[in-house]
């Protein structure tokens, strides 16, 4: 039986794990497939992974974000019973949606497959890959929004290393198809393990009496709000530019954008390392009405985010030459300007914050409502730019409209739930980032590229990072000690390292 974790250095611990494990693999197996199959067949790789996602997105009608959400809040007011109705009706639901979703997949599949790939056995593949993930979607959300965010790492750990071993020997094997292999291998055993550590949680054994038997109408509601925000953020958030680039481009375009966002993952996964927990932690404190707190992790976490994501993202930029050659090989010396944009969107990653706040809130229908606008511009401007641009163009078009969106969200958060954004401390962390950028393409350039020229621009971006965050006094002493502690959560070999490099850039 399971327990629940209560503290968000807990949450934060475990999820942590997870994210870092789940990114190495996928990391890793997105650049080996890359380079077996090449630009063309990695863009059509791409596509149809998004393609499933999509179909899951559209069939989960909002159920895994109101399960995360709403567990974690009846909990929070510890009724148990309404948690455990919520939990029952959403997988009796999940079964019937998953039925539909892998009939919808298998039709998608036979459409958009290229005439020398689109087979019965590909499209069954394609189907059963859908109900797979809708299926790990929802048991997923069940543990985050019970707060057994041990037991999610776990499951995440042996389908990672699944996904790791099944990708690469697929594609070795079998090519474009093999991949998709390998991807189903990976759902199937994830979504086999989250189901098992659902039936092993104490709320699972708990009995309801017949009055106990509906779910309730904001539950529901909830649901629809962020089924639809989803759907619309999709296009702004998700990967919806793939679709044009292979209606409007070439697959060697949809290649090289697919190429970008293997490497900018790296920003948003390390970003969901120390985030991954808030929305289920925001509920949960929603539902305690510790308005207080709440606000106080807000700010907090969104500097913190900030403070990892900033030289990442403008560090990458400046390396992407270099890194693209090193990492995907000569094939995909043209993916360097949409990698670059891919990258850039990094300086955005802090907004997650700002979201779980929203949704913890249950304003799912505020972000909805807002991403109609990015959706219609980035369409707009992906159908002008992808014919004749291509990847690069439709990235930077990414990049403009999610800015956009970002700057809406600052208004709303402030207007709606009287949250400041800590511009200032902000501005100064992107002032210290790009200097970390100009640093690190000026060491790598006197380097002489490649792989040294990428270490020396590392080593040099993050020294005048470290520089530049004490000079600014960015960290406050207040922040410091909260890391301090965050840290202490880790394991020896990790904390100690971070506890030293906390003490060079801030004094306490």
């Amino acid at each position: 039986m399971t327990r629940p974790d209560l503290t968000l250095a807990a949450k934060a611990r475990w999820n942590a794990s997870a994210v870092a494990i789940g990114s190495l693999s996928r990391l890793l197996a997105g650049v080996v497939v890359a380079r077996l199959l090449g630009p063309d067949q990695n863009g059509q790789f791409a596509f149809l992974l998004w393609l499933t996602e999509a179909v899951v997105l559209v069939f989960s009608v909002g159920l895994p974000a109101a399960l995360n959400r709403f567990l974690a809040l009846k909990m929070g007011h510890g009724d148990e019973a309404i948690a455990m109705r919520i939990m029952r009706y959403s997988l009796r639901a999940g079964l019937v949606l998953s039925l539909f979703a892998a009939l919808a997949a298998y039709g998608l599949a036979l459409h958009f497959l290229s005439a020398g790939t689109a087979t019965t056995e590909i499209a069954v593949t394609l189907a059963l890959l859908v109900a797979a993930q809708l299926w790990s979607g929802l048991a997923q959300a069940i543990l985050t929004g019970l707060q057994h965010f041990r037991a999610y790492a776990r499951v995440v750990v042996v389908s990672s290393l699944v996904l790791l071993a099944g990708q690469i020997m697929g594609a070795m094997g079998w090519g474009l198809h093999g991949a998709i292999y390998g991807a189903l291998a990976s759902y199937a055993v994830g979504a086999t393990l989250f189901l098992r550590a659902v039936a092993l949680t104490r709320l699972w054994k708990t009995r309801l009496t017949a009055s106990e038997s509906s779910v309730g109408s904001p539950f529901v509601a909830y649901a629809r709000d962020a089924w639809l925000a989803g759907l619309i953020s999709a296009v702004v958030w998700g990967r919806a530019e793939l679709f044009f680039l292979d209606r409007f481009s070439t697959g060697r375009e949809a290649g090289y954008f697919a190429a970008g966002l293997v490497l900018s993952s790296l920003v948003v996964q390390a970003v969901n390392l120390v985030s991954g927990a808030l929305l289920p932690h925001l509920s949960y404190l929603v539902g305690q009405g510790q308005t207080a707190r709440l606000h106080n992790d807000y700010r907090r976490m969104t500097v913190f985010i900030a403070l990892l994501a900033f030289p990442m993202a403008l560090g990458g930029v400046a390396l992407m030459p270099e890194i693209v050659r090193l990492v995907f090989g000569a094939a995909y010396s043209g993916a360097t300007p949409a990698a670059q944009w891919l990258m850039a969107t990094g300086l955005l990653a802090f907004a997650t914050v700002g979201s779980s706040v929203v949704y913890g809130h249950g304003d799912a229908h505020i972000i909805r409502n807002w991403s109609v606008l990015g959706a219609c511009l980035l369409v707009l401007l992906c159908t002008l730019l992808a014919p004749a641009a291509g990847a690069a163009g439709v990235s930077a078009a990414r990049f403009l409209v999610q800015t956009l969106l970002i700057g809406i969200g600052f208004y709303l958060l402030r207007k709606r739930y009287n949250l400041p954004v800590p511009l200032r401390t902000l501005g100064m962390l992107l002032v210290a980032a790009i200097c970390c950028g100009v640093a690190a393409s000026l060491a790598a350039r006197l380097a002489g590229g490649g792989a040294a020229g990428i270490l020396m621009g590392v080593a040099c971006g993050a020294m005048v990072y470290g520089l530049m965050l004490r000079l600014l006094a960015v960290v406050s002493a207040e922040d410091a000690t909260t890391l301090g502690k965050l840290f202490a959560q880790l394991p020896p070999t990790l904390g100690k390292p971070a506890n030293a490099l906390l003490s060079l850039i801030c004094s306490r």
